[in-house]
């Protein structure tokens, strides 16, 4: 009875350390999917975020097109027939309404495409980090992959730098310049 006793420990065993390598080998495959579902995930994103940028650009170049073109009829029909001070004033100011959307969208644009370039980067981060980190210990391993998630998802809190901090249409510009102007006491 003791020596089945023992055989059966020594299956426990056996088997218990097989276990753990199986539940290792089936993290590390866990890790690897849920890897490659990440930077999928912000590759697909970045690929949003450019067709946004793209588009928003094209509009915003659209409008300057259309704001440069009345501008220039403007300035032909006055050099060429006289100055009609009610046409010139109605296609400048239709010209100025032009460009305050193209400012918007160019700003939208930028920030599209802001944010393309830092998925992108994560994308890039997270494909090439199982490489770089391979061969090195586990702990170093654990470390590295530690600074880099806190890298990445922080970065997301701060996405990069604020592009909110210029104005986008002579309301705006005009309260900055009044903002700026020193009060009497």
């Amino acid at each position: 009875m003791i020596k089945e006793v023992g055989k059966a420990a020594k299956i426990a065993e056996e088997a218990e350390v097989r276990s753990n390598e199986i539940d290792s080998q089936i993290n590390g495959l866990l890790g690897q999917n849920a890897s490659k579902i990440l930077l999928i995930d912000y590759a697909n994103t970045a690929e949003t975020e450019r067709k946004s940028a793209n588009s928003l650009r094209g509009w915003s170049l659209v409008c300057m097109a259309l704001t440069g073109v009345i501008l220039c009829l403007a300035l032909y029909e006055s050099l060429s027939s006289g100055l009609d001070w009610k046409q010139a004033i109605f296609k400048v100011f239709t010209a100025i309404a032009l460009s305050v959307p193209a400012a918007y969208l160019a700003r939208e644009s930028a920030k599209h495409r802001s944010q393309e370039h830092i998925n992108r980067r994560i994308s890039l981060d997270l494909r090439a980090i199982t490489p770089y980190i391979a061969t090195l210990p586990t702990e170093e391993q654990n470390k590295i992959k530690s600074e880099v998630a806190s890298r990445i998802f922080g970065m997301q809190e701060n996405g990069g730098a604020n592009l909110d901090n210029y104005p986008i249409n002579f309301q705006e510009l005009a309260k900055m310049m009044i903002e700026k102007i020193p009060t009497p006491k």
